[in-house]
């Protein structure tokens, strides 16, 4: 059985390195969120600080927004920068399909239809980190990576069953060598996200305050994610709805939820339109809203608030009313 899911995984990432080959060969001019992480990994090499030079009129690479990542981004970079810039972009693809192939492939094989949505093409095409933090759902040992987006990662935790001490070592492993190589780091990155203006919470869309309803189930996994998602600043693209796809518990949501995935994006494409970028990435957020983060609460609530906690959660919750206290899954056998 791992034999037949790694030649899967296999598959995937060659497929995914070969789209990545194609677009740059159509598209040779256009950049992905990962070229400024390359160059950034590059700039460290050299002694220089990337905050400096990458961004709007930078020096080493020109990007309509400021380097928002913190340096832990670009410490984990630095294998991928000894190459040229298209092979890491073709290998971080390869590497990050074929992680979450691997994952999706260990469950019903109806979840193979992730692959097919928006949410994946866009995240995978694009060089986006959603890809391997979507794995580490189902792939634990992935969630060292989650220092190179923090806000990211308390919404990713939530989603994990529990904090693993191997993860705090290679955290701690990873901040102090970003501090060793780049300096103190920390305020050149607050003040970076001090200028993103489209970070902001989907609570605060028209409607979101909806999807605090996750509360209602929250021994479930997955409500805890997307509560945790629905208050985190972050942006609104539908290639960060990829962890929600893990939701559905049937094949018959699982398309839906693909689906309505790929409906966002085609109106997306074809009827946003906004005179600003921030404004066009919040408006973009109302529609992922409804079509892919709505449709994932009502799949939730449907569900009894039914789920494994810490023993320290059932404690802290035991006078809570029995509707919302919920229960423990009852062991059987």
């Amino acid at each position: 059985m791992v034999k037949h899911r790694a030649w899967i995984a296999v598959g995937v990432a060659l497929a995914a390195g070969g789209v990545v080959i194609t677009d740059a060969l159509y598209n040779p001019t256009g950049a992905t969120d990962l070229d400024q992480l390359w160059h950034a990994a590059r700039a460290l090499r050299h002694g220089l600080d990337p905050y400096q030079v990458i961004g709007p009129g930078g020096a080493v690479f020109h990007w309509d927004w400021a380097f928002y990542y913190p340096l832990t981004a670009a410490v984990l970079l630095l294998p991928l920068s000894f190459l040229p810039l298209l092979a890491a972009r073709v290998i971080f693809a390869m590497l990050s399909s074929g992680a979450l192939t691997y994952g999706l492939s260990a469950g019903p094989r109806w979840r193979l239809f992730v692959l097919a949505s928006a949410s994946f093409l866009w995240a995978a095409g694009s060089g986006q980190w959603s890809v391997l933090f979507t794995a580490s759902l189902l792939i634990p040992w992935l969630a060292v990576i989650y220092p190179v987006k923090p806000n990211l990662a308390v919404a990713y935790l939530a989603g994990q069953n529990r904090l693993r001490t191997a993860w705090l070592v290679g955290w701690a492993a990873l901040v102090l060598v970003s501090v060793v190589i780049g300096g103190w780091w920390v305020p050149d990155w607050l003040a970076a996200l001090g200028t993103a203006p489209h970070f902001r919470p989907y609570v605060f869309h028209i409607g979101g305050p909806l999807l605090l309803l996750t509360v209602l189930r929250w021994r479930q996994r997955e409500a805890r994610l997307l509560l945790a998602m629905s208050v985190v600043p972050m942006t609104t693209m539908i290639y960060e709805t990829l962890p929600l796809l893990l939701i559905p518990s049937t094949r018959r949501e699982c398309l839906l939820l693909v689906v309505l995935a790929n409906v966002a994006s085609a109106v997306q494409l074809t009827l946003v339109h906004a005179p600003t970028e921030a404004e066009y990435i919040w408006r973009y957020g109302d529609i992922t809203l409804w079509l892919v983060y709505v449709p994932a609460l009502v799949m939730i609530l449907r569900r009894a608030n039914e789920g494994a906690v810490p023993a320290w959660a059932e404690r802290l919750t035991s006078r809570l009313p029995t509707w919302l206290r919920g229960r423990a899954p009852i062991e059987t056998g």
